[in-house]
C-alpha cells in the first residue's frame, strides 16, 4: 500500500496521501527493475573475478608444492657434489603433487644448456604443468639398483638417457664416488 502512495507538496504537513498513478507505479517498477538489475551484475562481475583469484592461487600454491619436490633432488644432488666424494644419502619424495596428481620427475643432462636439470611435469584438468631446476653437476649416472660397476656409457644421463623415477614409494639413493653422482632406486 505505501508503494501507491505519494506523497504531494504540502500534503506531508497534513498527512494526506494520494495514490500513484498507473504510469507513475509503472516508473517506479522499471526503476527498481533496473536498479535491481544493476546490482545483480556488479554482484556477478565480483563472484567472477573472486573465483579467479582464487583458482589462480589454488594453481600457485599447486605449481609451488611440484616446485618443492623438484628443489630436493636439486638440493641433494648439490649436497653431493660440495660435500665431495664418500657423500651418500637417502631421501623420499612425494607420492603426488599437492596430494592430488601423479607426476613425471627425472633427471637429464641438456648439452645444449651444458647443464643437468632436475624436470618434473604433471596434468591437472587437461593442462600441462613443467618444472625444471639445473642441477649443481653434470656428472651424473642413473641405476637401476646400487651402482657397482662404475659410470659407463649406458648409464651416464644425458639427453638420450634421462634418469627418470620410476617408484616414488621407494626411496632415492644418491652417491658422490669420485666426483660423479650416482642416483638409483633399489628394486
Amino acid at each position: 500500500m505505501w508503494l501507491n502512495m505519494r506523497i504531494r507538496r504540502g500534503q506531508a504537513i497534513s498527512g494526506k496521501l494520494t495514490p500513484l498513478s498507473r504510469r507513475e507505479r509503472g516508473q517506479v517498477a522499471v526503476e527498481f527493475l533496473m536498479l535491481a538489475g544493476f546490482m545483480l551484475l556488479v554482484f556477478t562481475v565480483m563472484l567472477a573475478y573472486f573465483a579467479s583469484l582464487e583458482g589462480t592461487e589454488i594453481e600457485g600454491r599447486e605449481y609451488a608444492l611440484g616446485r618443492e619436490a623438484a628443489a630436493l633432488v636439486a638440493d641433494e644432488v648439490h649436497s653431493a657434489v660440495v660435500a665431495g666424494p664418500g657423500y651418500e644419502a637417502s631421501f623420499s619424495v612425494p607420492q603426488l603433487v599437492a596430494g592430488a596428481y601423479p607426476y613425471v620427475l627425472r633427471l637429464t643432462n641438456k648439452d645444449v644448456f651444458s647443464a643437468a636439470f632436475v624436470e618434473i611435469s604433471w596434468t591437472k584438468g587437461g593442462k600441462q604443468f613443467e618444472y625444471s631446476i639445473p642441477l649443481a653437476g653434470r656428472a651424473l649416472c642413473g641405476e637401476n639398483e646400487r651402482p657397482g660397476g662404475g659410470c659407463t656409457a649406458s648409464n651416464v644421463i644425458d639427453d638420450n638417457t634421462p634418469y627418470n623415477v620410476a617408484d616414488k614409494t621407494k626411496p632415492l639413493h644418491i652417491r658422490n664416488d669420485g666426483g660423479w653422482i650416482y642416483v638409483w632406486q633399489e628394486p
